[in-house]
């Protein structure tokens, strides 16, 4: 009772494929007795099994034997992020991305980020400070692959300007790929989901001091606040 037999299914070639490495080690610190790990591609024999089995749609994949049961915290907390099969072992079904679509075999969760600035306005909020909210685990744990800094007064900058309608900078528009992030729900209190599937962050007064485009004029930080 209680002798855990786990299993994994991932792709070894995807290198920025979310690791299970921190939940698998989670699992183990929290007193599950973890007897048998095995690891499986999703093209071996067993791995397309366990993928048939469960009707699995990505990876990497985890899989936790019924045995896994005994444990309180499994009992509480598996319903959450993932199901108990009619065989009694437990599949998880929600994790972040990166990861690969079994489907169509894309990579998905890779976001690219295009930081606009306006370097006139040197009372204007840290634009950079996007990166460590968006990429932080303890809010939205998005993954940033490509990220591209332009100027209003650049080329690319007015393009954007004009494209998405911008009438703050700075700001930050991020690619159609942040959909794949459960987290993506939350963003939209903060950014508008344009046509292409890209998001535009359109509320600086939460951030600081910001540049009005229209007026030219630097909003700051204490009238952002009053107007939230």
């Amino acid at each position: 009772m209680g002798k855990v037999t786990l299993f994994l299914i991932s792709d070894p070639s995807c290198e920025k494929c979310n690791d299970l490495g921190i939940l698998i080690s989670q699992i183990k610190q929290s007193g599950i007795r973890i007897a048998v790990e095995k690891n499986l591609t999703p093209n071996s024999a067993e791995g397309k099994d366990i993928i048939n089995k469960y009707g699995i749609d990505f990876v990497p994949a985890l899989i936790l034997s019924k045995d896994a049961g005994v444990y309180q915290l499994i009992q509480q907390a598996w319903s959450q992020i993932g199901t108990k099969e009619e065989d009694g072992n437990y599949v998880l079904r929600s994790v972040n991305p990166p990861y690969i679509n079994l489907t169509t075999g894309k990579l998905r969760g890779l976001v690219n980020a295009i930081y606009l600035t306006d370097k006139s306005c040197a009372d204007c909020y840290d634009v950079s400070v996007h990166e460590q909210i968006l990429t932080s685990p303890q809010s939205f744990a998005i993954r940033l692959d490509k990220e591209e800094t332009f100027d209003v007064t650049d080329a690319t900058g007015k393009e954007l300007i004009l494209k998405y309608n911008i009438t703050q900078a700075p700001t930050i528009i991020i690619s159609d790929e942040v959909s794949a992030y459960p987290s993506s729900q939350a963003l939209r209190q903060f950014f508008s989901l344009e046509k292409d599937g890209y998001y535009v962050f359109r509320t600086a007064q939460v951030m600081g001091s910001y540049k009005d485009l229209a007026t030219g004029q630097v909003v700051k930080q204490q009238q952002a606040e009053g107007q939230i």
